[in-house]
């Protein structure tokens, strides 16, 4: 394997030098179990669909397979590629996953893969080769920068070249070949394998070109990573909050307590709410928000993380692609024990209650935040939100059932607005609440009060007037009329109770 080239000047260097490392590969590869590395020229995850491509008349991939009767067979996860060794013929081969279906790893064309050729039918594939700090990215890895990107500004080739010519540019992300290959320098790619070419004549493979931000592991973590800012770590307890400001180191540099074992499962890491401006040839990019990244905009047009920011002096977030759990899009967090409530900052979200506090607590969790929550029983299942009684016999519970009904359970159900939000606090619930009514003591009282207006009409009927003996004849039409409303109105005293809604 050859050594990283830093800082090489491909304007200057000599093919023969590169072709000595290419040469020293290739010695130490000889032995077919050994692994070599290879250009990604198509990745088959429809066979069926690559099984009809190679039938085609005039296939080009057909007329240069190594063995088209594997590659008729090749299983989902398949590549086709081109040794990096194989500089003369235009042959391509297949390679098999090495790994079986159960783990399926990411690879996209134009990338560079370790293969092994175990002397039998068949040549595996392990995984994508890892790359530099300056050029890995788990979106789109192009492996060939490691040959010409140096440490300091103007000492790559092509910022040379520019420079020969009289142009100052910024550094930009360029899909080059070896070391200046494409602007005069010394050449990496077997012929027209470049990863230029190699993307424009993609047949079946698709990739969305993306920044992702870059997540710092602590000790011990696993982590894995999507090409598509998708992540899961099982690690240890860590995130940033709503509140917190000082983004000038990672937080995965944070103090570590035993006890906090935690998997972080997360999409959408250092989503900024306004989309930041990507550093091109002419224009320096906007400076990153919290944990997002800096991006910029390779010679393809496309947008993606900016992994050598330093060359066109701007320094990188320190903080990039920590958890945060303000700015991350929607995330499953699950720990043994988590400040959980400073971390999703709910001590100005959560309302102060009418009765008791709501302590931040320090504990066991499982968080989830997104944008849209959705929990969906299947029609004949139910779903139960249960509070175990323990010791306190004060269990509380809501629960879903395939009826359709709905049963809110405790020792007290509160509803309504914050006791800091104003309205009437002068009942004598906690807080000041009003309590709902019991319809069967709202039944018993209408019904007195109605008998007791009965009784009074009865007797305003049967007056007599002192003095005069007899009825007043207005009073008894008043009377009359008093009781037959109230007749009619004693009718609806049911109509209070809701056919819908039941409790204490």
């Amino acid at each position: 394997m050859s050594v990283k080239q830093v800082g090489i000047d491909a304007v200057s260097s000599s093919s023969k030098a590169l072709n000595r490392a290419q040469s020293f590969k290739g010695a130490s590869a000889s032995n077919s179990n050994v692994f070599t590395k290879a250009l990604v020229v198509e990745v088959i995850n429809n066979p069926e669909e690559f099984y009809a491509l190679i039938l085609e008349e005039d296939n080009e991939y057909a007329k240069n397979l190594k063995d088209i009767e594997i590659a008729k067979s090749a299983p989902r996860g398949s590549l086709l590629i081109k040794e990096i060794e194989d500089q003369a013929s235009s042959q391509i081969n297949i390679a098999y996953p090495m790994l079986s279906s159960h783990v399926m790893m990411p690879v996209h064309v134009g990338e560079q893969v370790w293969v092994v050729d175990t002397a039998d039918s068949y040549v595996y594939w392990l995984t994508r080769i890892a790359a530099s700090d300056q050029v890995e990215d788990v979106n789109f890895t192009h492996k060939d920068r490691e040959f010409e990107l140096p440490n300091d500004l103007n000492q790559d080739a092509k910022s040379k070249s520019d420079s020969q010519k009289g142009e100052s540019k910024n550094i930009i992300p360029r899909m080059n070949d070896g070391a200046g290959g494409d602007i005069g320098g010394a050449k990496n790619a077997p012929k027209g394998k470049d990863v230029k070419s190699i993307k424009e004549n993609i047949k079946t493979s698709s990739h969305f070109e993306e920044s992702v931000p870059r997540y710092t592991p602590r000790v011990g973590d696993l982590v894995l990573q999507g090409s598509n800012n998708t992540l899961i770590a099982l690690g240890t307890d860590r995130g940033w909050s709503k509140t917190d400001e000082d983004f000038s180191v990672s937080n995965a540099e944070a103090e570590l307590e035993e006890g906090r074992g935690t998997i972080d499962l997360v999409v959408g890491r250092g989503m900024p709410e306004e989309a930041l401006e990507p550093t091109t040839e002419k224009k320096k990019g906007t400076d990153p928000k919290r944990t997002s990244s800096r991006i910029a905009t390779n010679d393809l047009g496309k947008n993606e993380t900016d992994k050598s920011c330093k060359l066109n002096k701007q320094e990188p977030n320190k903080a990039e692609g920590d958890p945060d759990f303000y700015l991350d899009s929607s995330r499953v967090y699950i720990s043994m024990k988590s400040p959980i409530d400073e971390r999703l900052a709910l001590q100005d979200e959560v309302p102060i209650l009418r009765e008791g506090k709501l302590e931040p607590m320090d504990a066991a969790c499982v968080a989830i935040k997104t944008n849209e929550f959705r929990i969906v029983s299947r029609e004949d299942g139910s779903i139960r939100i249960v509070k175990e009684k323990g010791s306190t016999e004060t269990p509380c519970s809501i629960v879903l059932q395939p009826d359709g009904s709905i049963h809110i359970s405790g020792e007290k159900i509160i509803l309504g607005k914050s006791s800091d939000d104003g309205g009437l606090n002068e009942g004598p619930g906690p807080g000041g609440s009003q309590p709902y009514v019991k319809f069967s003591v709202l039944e018993e009282y209408l019904n007195d009060v109605h008998s007791a207006f009965g009784s009074f009409c009865d007797t305003l009927l049967t007056h007599t007037t002192p003095g005069y003996g007899a009825p007043s004849p207005q009073v008894n039409s008043a009377s009359s009329t008093l009781r037959s409303q109230l007749s009619a109105a004693k009718a609806k005293i049911t109509k209070f109770q809701s056919e819908r809604i039941f409790g204490e």
